[in-house]
């Protein structure tokens, strides 16, 4: 939104500036203007809302066509004006970034590598204001840890980036998880697990990334990106698609020779996939919470995970309780522990609107037409083949983990459609409310509650439009080419 005094000056002034700025470019070899003022007035101009024309016609004629043509001008180029025109090898990507953040996202991707993870990086791998700094593999369960980590390092080679660290969890999973003498079995069912950790080999090959694993364990290495980002006065953020261990193992690691403000001092937000939460519900409070039972998941079947918790919080309740009071004991020491805060730490992409994200059989309708025969062929291969490869029906799947990327494009205004800077909205509703996981043993242990004494402020995203989803999920797929 912008305000009238820039509505004014967008009728008004917009067509004798542009001209300005074209024919100064045009003619550079008589007039001398500070290219990068004209570059701010260009990002100036897209963060008012230029049409699509204008915008591609600055880009590529102002900025990529001096670079390209002028060596003088491309050789004292400073790193933010190559992420306008980032040539990324051979292969012709779209422009993309006009009136958008010109600064990099940096971001931790805390994953179990089920196959809508692979989705979702496909997702991050292909923005170009998004810096993943590490992917760090958990060992939920979801896949195995010989798979999950070969298969994250498969999608970074093929998507141009096979530097990025990616970090096996400390140790095996009964030593790695709190709940190791009481847990939830047969989690995800058998039948699934075949088909997820062969995806990238026997249902969507994939070339393999050749060099070695992170020398680091996942909590290590995530420990180690969050107190780089304090020491260079930055914020990097956490992408949470699965269990919360990870997590509550680098705040553990970092809190035992330095304090909670040193550790999270480089923390921004967590976007966390999966936050199951409904207001309407009686139960869903920690006044209603069951205290007189004693065994944790008493109900458990090995099919069904109670109402009001998630995948990602059911496994791990004891470190997602952990990490919502590290959070908070870290906000309040810091002054920034209002509830009255509309811009919380942790924001969620709630279970009620990730069930609004299905998959259907023709969803290759959203693949760009300027998507390269291969690209729309690996897609299309790998949603179709997500049920079949784990034994189940499209109707039973969802496009999970990609909505929580998509939430996080959109707050950080860096969605893209066809190659383009897409201004629409994707979360149609927000909620916020004080968090709370209970780890009270009994019918309740692991629930998502309201607790507006003890709770950690968290916005959850509760309804989303799934054709805003769908556009950027199939466009970003299709931006960078294969290696």
């Amino acid at each position: 939104m912008y305000n009238t005094r820039q509505k004014h000056f967008h009728k008004k002034s917009r067509f004798y500036l542009l001209s300005v700025i074209v024919i100064t470019y045009q003619l550079n070899y008589i007039f001398i203007i500070p290219r990068m003022m004209l570059r701010l007035l260009v990002c100036d101009l897209g963060a008012m809302q230029c049409s699509r024309f204008l915008t591609r016609l600055l880009l590529l004629y102002i900025i990529c066509v001096q670079q390209l043509f002028d060596d003088s001008t491309a050789a004292a180029a400073q790193p933010d004006d190559e992420n306008f025109c980032r040539d990324h090898d051979d292969n012709n990507r779209a422009f993309r970034g006009i009136g958008f953040s010109k600064k990099k996202i940096p971001i931790i991707v805390d994953t179990d590598m089920d196959i809508d993870d692979m989705m979702a990086l496909i997702v991050l791998l292909n923005n170009p204001m998004i810096e993943i700094r590490g992917i760090v593999v958990d060992s939920s369960g979801w896949s195995s840890q010989y798979s999950g980590v070969v298969q994250a390092m498969k999608l970074t080679q093929k998507y141009g980036q096979p530097d990025i660290p990616v970090a096996y969890m400390s140790g095996p999973i009964t030593g790695a998880t709190q709940l190791n003498t009481v847990g939830p079995q047969n989690m995800p069912p058998a039948s699934y697990k075949t088909g997820i950790d062969t995806y990238l080999t026997a249902w969507v090959p994939t070339e393999a990334n050749l060099r070695p694993p992170a020398w680091q364990s996942a909590d290590q290495l995530m420990e180690e990106l969050l107190l780089d980002a304090a020491a260079n006065d930055e914020k990097i953020h956490i992408l949470a698609l699965g269990t919360w261990t990870t997590m509550a193992g680098a705040i553990h690691r970092g809190s035992s020779n330095r304090s909670l403000n040193t550790v999270l001092k480089g923390l921004g937000k967590v976007f966390v996939s999966g936050f199951e939460f409904n207001p309407k519900s009686p139960t869903k409070t920690m006044n209603d919470v069951n205290t007189t039972a004693y065994v944790p998941y008493l109900n458990y079947t090995g099919i069904d995970i109670p109402d009001s918790t998630s995948w990602n919080v059911f496994l791990d309740p004891i470190s997602a309780s952990q990490v919502l009071s590290a959070i908070k004991a870290y906000n309040v020491n810091n002054g920034d522990g209002n509830d009255d805060d509309d811009d919380p730490t942790v924001i969620a992409m709630g279970i009620t609107a990730e069930k609004m994200m299905f998959l259907y059989p023709d969803d290759d309708k959203y693949i760009p037409s300027s998507c390269s025969k291969e690209q729309t062929e690996y897609l299309t291969e790998f949603y179709k083949d997500f049920a079949p490869s784990t034994n189940q029906e499209d109707s039973d799947v969802r496009y999970w983990d990609p909505s929580a990327v998509v939430l996080l494009l959109e707050y950080f205004g860096i969605m893209y459609d066809d190659g383009e800077p897409y201004d629409a909205t994707f979360c149609t509703e927000y909620q916020t409310f004080p968090m709370q996981v209970v780890v009270i043993a009994g019918p309740q242990f692991s629930l998502t509650v309201q607790d507006d004494q003890h709770g950690t402020l968290s916005k959850i995203c509760m309804a989303a439009n799934i054709e805003v989803f769908k556009k950027v999920f199939f466009s970003s797929g299709c931006t960078a080419a294969a290696s």
